[in-house]
């Protein structure tokens, strides 16, 4: 019965880590450090026509960089309306510094295009490499007319290392009490014969 319970002790104690960061833009109450990508470079907070409650809207919009702490395959996604006539894009540019600073090393853009006066939510993966770890998510109008509205914009990294499960804390003193117990119990009985 006591190997029983030690081992259920030791199940119970072991941890394995596996997690994926993440980066999450609402526009519920303003830009969030987005910047203006292309001349015009404005960029402004539209209360009125958000996918509740609150949008961004611009010709041409950069995220804040973003430093990945995992490389792998990121997913990316947002709720994007167009008032022009051909569209918007999404795209992902990644950099070698810290402050997105330097030549773009690498574009993924989405092959889905918004059309006129709807919500659609658009996503796509893109590998990040470990000499780019930092990128920015863009948005783009297809031409010159017109604006784009970005939403709920969402970067969810790769799962951080699945690990070898480990014991914890408590599960070391658990462990090292299983063991002792046992022991006591193997001495006891040699002393009996």
């Amino acid at each position: 019965m006591r190997p029983v319970i030690a081992s259920i002790v030791l199940i119970l104690s072991v941890s394995t880590s596996g997690f994926a960061q993440g980066y999450f833009y609402s526009f519920d109450s303003g830009e969030e450090n987005w910047v203006g990508a292309v001349p015009p470079a404005t960029v402004t907070w539209e209360p009125a026509l958000g996918n509740p409650p609150g949008s961004l809207r611009a010709q041409g919009a950069a995220s804040p960089c973003i430093a990945a702490p995992d490389v792998g395959d990121w997913h990316i996604e947002a709720d994007v309306f167009s008032d022009g006539a051909n569209g918007c894009y999404l795209t992902v540019d990644s950099y070698r510094f810290p402050d997105c600073s330097g030549s773009a090393t690498g574009a993924f853009i989405d092959d889905q295009t918004v059309l006129n006066d709807q919500w659609v939510n658009l996503s796509f993966d893109f590998p990040l490499a470990l000499a780019q770890p930092y990128f920015r998510i863009e948005i783009f109008r297809r031409s010159t007319m017109g604006t784009c509205l970005l939403d709920n914009v969402e970067a969810v990294g790769p799962l951080g290392p699945a690990g070898i499960p480990t014991l914890g804390d408590v599960g070391l003193v658990l462990l090292g009490l299983a063991l002792l117990g046992t022991g006591m119990l193997m001495v006891r009985r040699l002393q009996a014969y």
